[in-house]
């Protein structure tokens, strides 16, 4: 009993990557963006085995960026600038501040971070407002729970950024 539940246990995910890979059998041609930016073609055809497929998505994945997409340096320093970076709760969110300290070190900016629940942003947006913020980045929480704090942003002209949202 114990062997049959050990292969069912390991034969189980495996027909599940098989079903999540199959499809129609036409193959399509579609345009997908590079890590430069730039559009390159890619040819999605029935596989005769899935677990190939899926682990060259894996590795086309894999590839190093040869670009950021910013082709216009700059002319200059630009303006020293102060953003505040609302974190909430997630371990991610730290690795994003990593970035943040990173960009603005390299320009000179200064960066503020303001812990927050993300489920409850509003007060962290009225502090960076306060602290007077010239751009408010913020992660993990859609628009719904910060409208007051949007509409405050807008109203002082600062910029916010939404960071891994699907909302403009």
């Amino acid at each position: 009993m114990k062997k049959t539940v050990k292969l069912a246990g390991l034969l189980l995910p495996l027909a599940v990557l098989a079903a999540a890979c199959g499809g129609d059998d036409a193959a399509e041609t579609t345009t997908a963006p590079t890590a430069a930016g730039t559009d390159a073609p890619v040819v999605t055809e029935p596989a005769a085995d899935p677990l190939a497929a899926a682990k060259a998505v894996v590795e086309a994945a894999r590839v190093d960026p040869t670009g950021i997409g910013v082709t216009i340096p700059l002319t200059g320093k630009p303006e020293k600038k102060k953003i505040v970076w609302i974190q909430g709760e997630p371990p991610s969110a730290a690795a994003i501040a990593v970035g943040l300290k990173a960009g603005t070190d390299a320009l000179g900016w200064e960066l503020q971070t303001i812990e927050a629940a993300a489920a409850a942003p509003e007060p962290a947006f009225a502090q960076a407002l306060q602290d007077g913020a010239d751009y408010i980045a913020i992660s993990g929480s859609p628009q719904v729970v910060y409208p007051e704090g949007l509409k405050a942003a807008k109203a002082a002209g600062v910029p916010v950024l939404s960071i891994y949202s699907t909302e403009d």
